[in-house]
């Protein structure tokens, strides 16, 4: 015969023995036995599989669930403030490291691109180009989380640049921001290219 049993999570563990205060041998609804009420236990059977996590992301994790706590716990009278996972968008696919270097002005083009396709499903805050990850990503925060599903929906499998994008949430701790790396010779064309650009703006005006 089935027990019936069910669990509660808590934010905190004070709220735990409170509960197990006030609902241990109280019935669930009218009629129903009593229930009983206790402190979860979890039991490792076997050798559990232990994941190594780098210090630093481990206390990027730690970061953030103090904010989300910090944010769950408060109350300033206001409802609507949502958490950035709530809101961002990380896009991946969008260009490659070697159009970054081909064109310095290749991120701010794309940049430019992303804000009025964005801006279509709702406002946007800001938009991130991470010029050097080698998996060419961009983040799209939004206002509200209503348009950040509208554009994973939009985005997520879409082509662009003969590339297919993958879009998703962003999971409130992964770090996207790389060096850009290039040759001294990458470095010496890209200037050199800038300078070029640069001319014949000055031209054209």
């Amino acid at each position: 015969m089935p027990k019936g049993d069910g669990l509660v999570t808590f934010l905190k563990e004070p709220s735990v023995d409170l509960a197990v205060q006030l609902l241990d041998g109280v019935a669930f609804r009218y009629g129903l036995q009593n229930m009983t009420v206790s402190p979860a236990k979890f039991e490792l059977k076997g050798e559990g599989f232990k994941p190594k996590q780098s210090a630093g992301n481990k206390k990027r994790k730690k970061k953030v669930l103090e904010s989300l706590e910090k944010q769950a716990l408060t109350w300033d009278g206001f409802d609507d403030k949502l958490a950035p996972t709530q809101v961002t968008v990380i896009i991946k696919h969008m260009f490659t490291i070697d159009e970054i270097l081909e064109n310095p002005l290749y991120s701010e083009e794309i940049e430019k691109d992303v804000l009025a396709e964005a801006g279509r499903l709702g406002r946007v805050e800001k938009v991130k180009v991470y010029k050097g990850n080698p998996d060419g990503v961009v983040s799209i925060k939004f206002a509200t989380g209503e348009a950040a599903d509208k554009c994973v929906k939009l985005m997520e499998g879409r082509f662009f640049a003969g590339r297919r994008l993958a879009a998703f949430m962003w999971d409130g701790y992964t770090n996207y921001n790389m060096k850009l790396q290039e040759t001294e010779e990458q470095q010496a064309a890209r200037l050199e290219a800038f300078g070029r650009e640069l001319e014949e703006g000055g031209k054209e005006q």
